[in-house]
């Protein structure tokens, strides 16, 4: 009993430890969607060629060496770092640049929305104008600032995305205070009206249980017919 609970939790284990292995059939995959990613974003980004065609000259080389070696785990090594030759900041950074500048758009739309219904209209108001003027700035850094080596792009890269971001923590702050004000006020206008709920009931008369008199809230005795007001 006790080895076949062992083989239940061991076996999905190796599985997944097989699966997670690099292999050269997982690296020639990921080799192929670098090359692919390359290639979408010297089309969307032109003024990067320069950088982007540095990096894929590189790796390339190195993929072509990798494809010589024998021994197969030196070459899964050699294969890896030529991916991640293929893949280094800039890349990944522009990669992920589009989704950014839509998720920075997306909450300038939800601020929008939420200004009309809040007394922190102003703040929020020009959280979203340095937000949409970050946003008009970047794309336009984006497609006219040209990066001839990676060093260049890296730096263009980084200088969007940290900007990118700034700007959607600051719109995030004024909305977390927008909500926790509202939140705020709904608790205190809870309060209030259990305050007044328990003052109307402390007014309420008693109805007598045995007779059906009512009596004053705090009468002890029924002034009917004498019996305890419960």
């Amino acid at each position: 009993m006790k080895m076949s609970s062992f083989l239940f939790i061991a076996v999905p284990i190796l599985l997944l430890l097989s699966c997670a292995k690099p292999t050269s059939e997982s690296e020639t995959k990921r080799w192929d969607s670098n090359q692919k990613t390359l290639s979408t974003l010297t089309a969307k980004y032109p003024n990067f060629r320069g950088a982007l065609d540095i990096v894929q000259a590189e790796a390339a080389q190195q993929w072509e060496a990798a494809l010589m070696v024998t021994e197969e785990e030196q070459k899964i090594a050699a294969m890896q770092t030529a991916n991640t030759a293929a893949y280094p900041e800039f890349v990944r950074q522009l990669d992920g640049m589009e989704n950014k500048l839509e998720a920075l758009k997306s909450l300038c739309t939800k601020s929008t929305r939420n200004a009309v219904q809040t007394m922190d209209k102003e703040s929020l108001r020009i959280a979203r104008n340095n937000a949409q003027r970050t946003l008009s700035a970047m794309e336009y850094l984006l497609k006219n600032s040209t990066a001839n080596t990676p060093v260049e792009a890296t730096v263009l890269t980084n200088e969007a995305s940290k900007k990118i971001k700034n700007a959607n923590s600051n719109i995030q702050k004024v909305l977390k205070r927008i909500s926790e004000k509202a939140r705020a006020k709904k608790q205190q206008e809870k309060a209030k009206k259990d305050e007044q709920n328990a003052a109307t009931k402390s007014k309420k008369p008693v109805k007598c249980s045995y007779c059906g008199v009512k009596n004053s809230p705090s009468a002890s005795k029924c002034k009917g017919c004498g019996a305890p007001v419960k």
